[in-house]
């Protein structure tokens, strides 16, 4: 009989740049599962690779794009966040399902991708910075935006990345208060700049 522990197993969840979400048993080192968010696939559908952690994925990637966010949550649990490098994330089962889609209310798809993330302490909100410099503010629950930042990407790296709107690398929350702080490796930016928002 499964013991007291069975129903706590350890999960660790990786995004990969050849645009796979790997579930891994964190005791055992083993690959659970490979997954892959909707794309070419179409909508609201995810491929389940298989549980050979090198075995190829195939050419049905998210347009190609990288997964660079993963964010497993507390609340609800089971899920996570996962975000890669185009228009649309999701929050998804650990198995592969999706149970929600986070997209821009502006419509834009074409110089709009989603290049950082950070889910709030609480799981209440997620936040999302796009390559054409804004800042969305998604509620977990529901999918919509609640806010959007704009100018978030000059005002967070200080440059303009030469004609182009610089993009913001990496984005932190505050564990305790209502913090965001955004930083970036452009070559253009203020050496060393780190902007909080609150």
């Amino acid at each position: 009989a499964p013991g007291p522990d069975a129903s706590r197993e350890l999960l660790v969840v990786t995004g990969s740049a050849d645009g796979t979400v790997r579930v891994w048993n964190g005791r055992s080192s083993e690959c659970r599962h490979v997954l892959q968010p909707p794309g070419a696939s179409g909508p609201g559908a995810s491929v389940e690779a298989g549980v050979d952690a090198t075995a190829p994925v195939g050419s049905d990637l998210v347009g190609g794009r990288n997964v660079h966010s993963v964010f497993p949550l507390h609340s609800p649990a089971g899920t996570m966040i996962v975000v890669s490098r185009s228009p649309r994330a999701f929050l998804m089962t650990l198995s592969g399902g999706v149970v929600r889609t986070f997209e821009r209310d502006d419509g834009k798809t074409d110089g709009g991708d989603f290049v950082a993330a950070i889910v709030s302490p609480s799981n209440r909100w997620v936040y999302i910075s796009t390559e054409d410099g804004l800042c969305c503010c998604f509620d977990v629950s529901t999918g919509k935006i609640e806010k959007t930042i704009r100018g978030f990407a000059e005002e967070s790296t200080g440059s303009t990345g030469g004609g182009r709107t610089a993009e913001v690398t990496g984005l932190a929350h505050h564990p305790h208060k209502s913090l965001l702080a955004a930083y970036s490796n452009e070559k253009g930016q203020k050496r060393g700049l780190l902007t909080m928002w609150k």
